[in-house]
């Protein structure tokens, strides 16, 4: 239903300034068992603000940081950094674990598609192929942009929005 509501332009956020950093924190202290039991590493650097709704984009990070903790191996890391660039602010979730695979990443953000590494991983529950579909909706909605790519050792989930205006005087 959320879906269909993105694609019919019926989601309509309320415009607020949202402190992402506040937003990763929080949310990290909700996965920060699940994390510990595998002695992942759940780091954050930087801050930004943004113009959104802050309930939509906890769902859209949380979908990134709960997928980050589910494919990253025991004993890795995942690294969140928020940074200006340019207009926007920009949130990136890295985490070690296998690279997808060069012809999965464009369809991560297919409805349904489940690369074939996602299937057969360990530590992880099979999952219904939607939360990067619903996560790049809620940054659409926002007039965003998500990207996904693979490194050398591991996974970047990028996020791009539009930065809130700074308060005068600032």
């Amino acid at each position: 239903l959320f879906l269909a509501q993105a694609e019919h332009g019926e989601l309509l956020p309320t415009r607020q300034p949202v402190a992402l950093g506040t937003e990763v924190q929080a949310l990290f202290g909700a996965l920060q068992a699940q994390a510990a039991d595998r002695r992942i590493a759940l780091r954050l650097q930087g801050d930004g603000a943004v113009l959104g709704d802050a309930p939509m984009l906890r769902r859209a990070i949380g979908n990134l940081l709960s997928n980050a903790v589910r494919y990253t191996p025991e004993g890795g890391a995942i690294d969140v950094t928020i940074a200006p660039q340019g207009a926007d602010v920009a949130l990136r979730v890295r985490n070690d674990g296998t690279p997808i695979a060069p012809a999965d990443l464009p369809r991560l953000f297919d409805r349904f598609y489940r690369a074939k590494a996602d299937q057969a991983a360990p530590n992880t529950s099979p999952g219904a192929g939607l939360g990067l579909p619903i996560t790049q909706a809620i940054v659409q909605a926002h007039g965003g942009q998500i990207t996904a790519q693979a490194d050398g050792a591991g996974n970047v989930f990028a996020l791009v929005l539009p930065a809130a205006p700074r308060p005068p005087g600032r």
